[in-house]
Order: C-alpha cells, then sequence, then structure tokens
C-alpha cells in the first residue's frame, strides 16, 4: 500500500507532524533564555528592532504552519489521490491488480 493514495495513512502522517510544530511554536513562545523572550522591540537590553522582527517573523510563521497542518487535516484535502481503476496506458510494465 502506497502513502501516495488518499487513504488514513497519509493523514496519519500529517498528523504525525502536528506535536512536532506545536513544541517548536511552544519553545518559540517561552524560550529558556531570558535574552530571547519577545518583549517590547525597544526595551533596554532587549533586541535591536530587526532582530524583533526576525524573531517575531519567526514565530509567526511557526504558528503558520500548525494552523496550515491542522487545515490539511480538518479538510481532509491532504494532497492524496485516488488510486485508479486500470493502469495507465502508459505503463512499462504490466501492473497487478488488488
Amino acid at each position: 500500500m502506497s502513502v501516495w493514495y488518499g487513504e488514513w495513512p497519509r493523514t496519519v502522517l500529517w498528523l504525525l507532524q502536528l506535536p512536532v510544530a506545536v513544541l517548536l511554536l511552544l519553545r518559540l513562545m517561552r524560550p529558556a533564555r531570558r535574552g530571547e523572550r519577545l518583549g517590547p522591540p525597544r526595551r533596554p537590553g532587549g533586541p535591536t528592532p530587526p532582530g524583533w522582527t526576525v524573531r517575531a517573523a519567526g514565530r509567526l510563521a511557526a504558528a503558520a504552519v500548525v494552523v496550515g497542518l491542522l487545515a490539511v487535516v480538518l479538510s481532509g484535502h491532504d494532497g492524496g489521490r485516488t488510486r485508479p481503476v486500470a493502469p495507465p496506458d502508459t505503463a512499462p510494465h504490466a501492473q497487478v491488480q488488488d
């Protein structure tokens, strides 16, 4: 069975990415080092405005990935395709039908 086709293994592969993406987002939102925390951009001892912008963009990108993964799983449009009924005419060799 190939996971390229739209069956449950493909959905499971999308779901398995969620915990990793959420952990990354949590790590970015609550960094261990005080210097990496994202407070106001011009606070004393804080990051410079370009550094603050890069950190904020990284957090937004990680959040967008989590939302995207959820949208794919919940919508069911995971990029899979249905298995063709007959082998394509351009098949280089005979294919076994299930």
